[in-house]
């Protein structure tokens, strides 16, 4: 192995040394040409320190490419070469010499062509076209979606008692998975009229709705925007679904697992929020005031910046290391709760119950006291006016 990084090294110094000496001799070739000395009078040294820069670029061009060096080394001048109106020189010519611009060149002159713009007008009306056919499609099978699903809940009302005191389970039962399987299927817009129409039915409200997501597994679905007022989530699976700006007004998660759920400026004012796992959730800028989240898990670190939590039941929460940085807690219960760690820079806590909560390493910067019972019982009034 040795021996041959040796002997390569030294033919690639070989090389250069061959390929350096041609564009020398091509260079002095040059100058003579241009300027009619004779190579007899002049060294091949005293020609490169003559010769102009072109003449040196273009030898080391000649040198460095086969078929550059093949049609210097036929016998023909170059001149007669780069110059010449011959047709077949001119073919030559355009391959060879123009070799590294023929692709750019050619490519451009292509693209600007007469031709390919004719043909560009049906390549670009069929792919329109297929497009259009598509978008169309699927707008289609949208609708249609919809429609039988309302199909559906209109045939289990009339014919099963869908709306009756005491429905048919099996009809109960039947609404409900025909809701998540329609959900599933239809885009986020007609999501909204979907729920929109169970909002004004009312098949979602009271203690035995019709309508209800309890144990129901929604995970990544997208539910922006929607009003789900007073819905039931109880016990379901809601791993990394969008609530994001959601209307979620006295809504049951009791139980539920909203892992990395986007509730980013959902409104969640009298939300049962209790014993909810809300890990690694996005709360920044949602309303809590009022909602219950005792016992709820906000493992990792879940942003809760700027947050509402006025009035909120946080009894026990175990906070992990939460973003509150700006959040509003005033007359929040935190009564044992576990904020180790977390962030409350800038945070209101007027009004809130600490009392029993560990505030271990909190960073407690900016933070505003008026009226606050502090763990130890003991009540703040720093900021009050």
């Amino acid at each position: 192995m040795q021996k041959f990084k040796t002997w390569l090294a030294k033919r690639t110094e070989q090389r250069k040394t061959q390929q350096n000496d041609l564009a020398n001799e091509i260079a002095h070739e040059l100058w003579l040409e241009r300027t009619g000395g004779k190579k007899k009078d002049v060294s091949p040294e005293e020609a490169e320190r003559l010769a102009a820069l072109q003449d040196r670029q273009t030898g080391e061009k000649i040198a460095a490419n086969p078929l550059r060096r093949i049609a210097w080394r036929s016998g023909k001048k170059l001149k007669a070469f780069t110059q010449s109106e011959d047709p077949l020189l001119k073919f030559i010519r355009f391959f060879v010499w123009e070799i590294p611009k023929w692709n750019v060149t050619a490519l451009k002159l292509f693209v600007q062509s007469d031709m390919v713009k004719l043909l560009a007008v049906p390549v670009v009306a069929a792919i329109i076209t297929t497009t259009t056919t598509i978008s169309e499609r699927q707008e289609r099978e949208q609708v249609e979606t919809f429609d039988e699903y309302l199909n559906q809940i209109d045939t289990l009302t009339f014919e099963r008692g869908l709306l009756t005191d005491e429905p048919s389970p099996g009809a109960v039962v039947l609404a409900r998975g025909r809701t998540i399987a329609a959900l599933r299927k239809l885009d986020l817009k007609r999501r909204q009229e979907l729920i929109a129409f169970i909002q004004a039915s009312g098949l979602h409200k009271g203690d035995n709705a019709v309508i209800s997501f309890e144990g129901a597994n929604l995970q990544k679905l997208n539910l922006r925007k929607a009003d789900l007022r007073d819905f039931n989530f109880e016990e379901a699976i809601l791993l990394d679904i969008n609530l994001a700006e959601a209307r979620l007004w006295d809504a049951n998660f009791h139980f539920s697992s909203l892992l990395r759920a986007n509730l980013k400026g959902a409104e969640l004012q009298g939300a049962n929020l209790e014993r909810t796992d809300l890990a690694l959730a996005n709360l920044e800028g949602a309303d809590l005031s009022g909602a219950n989240l005792e016992r709820a898990h906000l493992g990792g670190i879940p942003n809760l910046k700027r947050a509402y939590l006025g009035g909120a039941n946080l009894k026990g929460v175990y906070f992990g290391k939460a973003n509150l940085e700006k959040a509003s807690l005033s007359g929040a219960n935190l009564e044992d709760a576990d904020l180790d760690r977390v962030n409350l820079k800038g945070a209101d806590l007027s009004g809130a119950n600490l009392e029993g909560a560990s505030l271990r390493e909190v960073n407690l910067k900016g933070v505003q006291y008026c009226n606050t019972i502090m763990p130890d019982g003991n009540i703040r009034n720093d900021d009050c006016k």
